[in-house]
């Protein structure tokens, strides 16, 4: 297995996330900061009380680090299905596209499910340290099995710590691949998402609710909303509301107001860590190159959840790295919403930096960041907030 480093108009939020081609996601947090030039502006909520927006500074002189992860974007959608190898019980789980942090949870316990009836082993293996490997190797422990996690990464080094986490199953399918069986899968699996980070919100998880904000022209969309979309939109919408011109600073045709649930992997994924190693599971640190390394484990029942190591473990062609780069600037704990424009322009406030997002490109296989890229992530942010009045 190998596993790479780093990782609205009258849109709806979610038809807003779905207008490039894979869209990442992005996570949240708070952390202190001060600067001469912050200031705040208030408005007059709705309900009549009063909020205060803390514009971002988004400066190279702010700038503290620029980074690129990549996804594993499988055209087909996830793939989630037991076979036998050799005598074992092989249980795939990998290529989530820009949804794997969403769907952690609701995956994890699908795969889990596909061992009943066949009398496994008390003893199984988990392939691969992101956040899906993690949240399986957790509920298998839960239900009394003993759990060795086998990775060539440990968070921190692993691809989802590259990710940028909202609650949104992005782009984890072709619309012309979607079929009624994967729709009806895949809101098991948010679902079962949705209600797991709930229980987990607070600092423990990193995981949190706070104010989102989209910004757009006000030109209707147009086409289908995505499954991902309508799936989300039923099981865990948060209800989305326009805001008159004065009711924020923003300077934009159209905002509208919705919450969000965010997930921070930097204090997640080490949080996930903790609870496999607090209930016994044991890691070991080994690259496994090919189906026959999987058959060689001591253990009846094999969990591959591998991501971009599943292009070469299991020579799936179908999974695509998706490249996302973002820049990330010094945090400001007066910072406390996110914020959506252009076609695909965030901004994530988290305890280690606040994030300016994105870009998604399918195929690239690089994080080395592009200076071009950083440059036009602060400009387009700098041009958003530089308007705040």
């Amino acid at each position: 297995m190998s596993e790479r480093i780093d990782e609205a108009a009258t849109l709806s939020r979610r038809d807003w996330l779905q207008r490039v081609a894979v869209p990442a996601v992005a996570a949240v947090g708070l952390a202190a900061c001060s600067d001469s030039r912050r200031y705040v502006v208030d408005r007059r909520t709705p309900g009549g009380a009063t909020r205060h927006f803390v514009p971002v500074q988004a400066t190279k002189e702010r700038l503290i680090r620029s980074y690129a992860g990549l996804r594993p974007y499988r055209a087909a959608g996830f793939r989630l299905e037991a076979e036998r190898l050799d005598g074992k019980q092989l249980i795939h789980n990998y290529g989530h596209g820009g949804g794997g942090m969403t769907l952690s949870w609701g995956t994890a316990n699908l795969a889990v499910d596909l061992m009943q009836g066949n009398a496994p082993a008390r003893s199984v293996a988990v392939v691969g340290a992101g956040v899906v490997g993690l949240s399986t190797a957790v509920l298998l422990l839960r239900q009394g099995f003993d759990v060795t996690i086998y990775a060539a990464k440990m968070p921190p080094h692993t691809t989802s710590n590259a990710s940028a986490a909202t609650f949104f199953p992005s782009h984890v399918i072709a619309e012309d691949q979607v079929t009624a069986a994967f729709e009806q899968q895949l809101e098991v699996a948010v679902r079962t998402s949705f209600h797991a980070y709930q229980r987990l919100a607070g600092d423990r998880y990193g995981v949190r609710w706070v104010d989102a904000f989209y910004l757009s022209d006000g030109k209707p969309s147009d086409g289908k909303p995505s499954v991902e979309t309508r799936v989300s939109d039923l099981v865990a919408n948060s209800p989305m509301h326009d805001l008159a011109r004065g009711d924020t600073p923003f300077d934009a045709p159209k905002v509208r107001q919705a919450r969000d649930l965010l997930i921070e992997p930097p204090i997640y994924l080490r949080a996930l860590v903790d609870d496999v190693r607090s209930a016994g599971g044991r890691f070991v640190i080994r690259r496994l190159e090919a189906v026959r390394d999987l058959a060689q484990l001591p253990h009846a029942t094999v969990f591959n959840c591998t991501g971009l190591g599943a292009r070469t473990l299991v020579k799936d062609a179908g999974v695509l790295p998706a490249r996302g780069q973002i820049a990330v600037i010094q945090p400001d704990a007066g910072v406390d919403y996110t914020l959506y424009h252009g076609d695909f322009g965030y901004m994530m406030p988290r305890k280690d930096g606040i994030l300016l997002g994105g870009t998604f490109d399918v195929g690239v296989d690089t994080t080395t960041p592009d200076p071009a890229i950083e440059a036009r992530l602060l400009a387009a942010h700098a041009k958003v907030f530089d308007a705040m009045k």
